[in-house]
């Protein structure tokens, strides 16, 4: 389906329209300007096309890297622009603890998202992220690493 979408947008986005319009006094005329190979301007629509396709493409790689996460919530820390650096102690033969950054944009079931320590979580995290915490007036932000959160599950709050 998103094949065909972005197929469709793109033969939409190569083919020559109008520039501009212009209507005067009381009957309706429409005048093209055309380029100096005497073709219709299609110039915003090949940006459009373009900036589908590589959406397109921004999306297949992340969905690539998609990697499972999974455990007990040991920290969550507020960062600047809604959003949580959460830490969790995997859940694995040798539990280490993860670090995972929740935005506003991430997939939330509905428990919510994950707020307090000994929460279990379950998901799906892709690229690299940062969120900063702390910066004032004198002081400068810190940022805090993890991967970024696509979809998530919790239970409920404790």
């Amino acid at each position: 389906m998103l094949r065909q979408t972005i197929c469709a947008l793109l033969v939409f986005a190569f083919l020559a329209g109008p520039i501009s319009a212009q209507t005067t006094g009381s009957s309706a005329t429409t005048t093209t300007q055309q380029n100096s190979s005497g073709q219709g301007g299609g110039g915003l629509g090949v940006a459009i096309g373009l900036g589908v396709a590589g959406l397109g493409v921004v999306s297949a790689v992340s969905s690539l890297l998609l990697t499972s996460f999974g455990g007990r919530i040991i920290a969550v820390v507020p960062c600047s622009g809604g959003m949580l650096h959460v830490t969790i102690l995997a859940a694995r033969v040798v539990p280490k603890p993860e670090f995972y950054i929740w935005t506003p944009f991430t997939a939330t079931k509905m428990a919510g998202p994950p707020r307090n320590p000994g929460q279990q979580v379950l998901g799906l995290a892709d690229i690299p992220f940062v969120c900063f915490i702390g910066g004032g007036f004198l002081s400068s932000p810190i940022p805090l690493y993890g991967k970024r959160m696509m979809t998530v599950g919790t239970s409920p709050a404790l």
